[in-house]
């Protein structure tokens, strides 16, 4: 048995999650997002000397992977604007993927049949979560 974002999984392949509450899981992702437009409005205050609705409004835009709209005009500021570029992108994929296996999984495809050999035995098959990390 392992924790996960999603909740209480079973190593052994068995897709029931249990203890997965809707809520939590909606309010521990606002929080990231909220983290992270956080780091971004107080990093580009700092480091790129904007005024506060400036950086929030590019931290805000950067983070959902749409450009910035006050160019960065100090060295440092551009190194960190680089930085949060590629970690926003990435937790916004993170992100996404979260929200599309819990969709996967509310329509009941959690696991993609694949076989070891050409035998038609069920014995052959091997069911492999490939949703799950371990």
């Amino acid at each position: 048995m392992y924790i996960n974002i999603m909740g209480i999984s079973n190593i052994d392949g068995d897709d029931e999650i249990e203890g997965a509450d809707p809520l939590l899981q909606f309010l521990i992702v606002l929080f990231i997002i909220l983290l992270i437009v956080s780091v971004g409005t107080i990093g580009y205050r700092i480091f790129a000397e904007l005024e506060w609705i400036d950086a929030f409004h590019n931290g805000a835009m950067v983070f959902t992977s749409t450009s910035l709209v006050v160019p960065v005009k100090t060295y440092i500021g551009k190194i960190f604007s680089s930085f949060y570029n590629l970690l926003s992108g990435i937790f916004v994929l993170i992100i996404i993927g979260v929200i599309v296996r819990r969709g996967l999984r509310g329509a009941g495809i959690s696991t993609i049949p694949t076989t070891s050999n050409n035998d038609d035995d069920d014995d052959s098959k091997d069911y492999t979560n490939v949703f799950d990390i371990y």
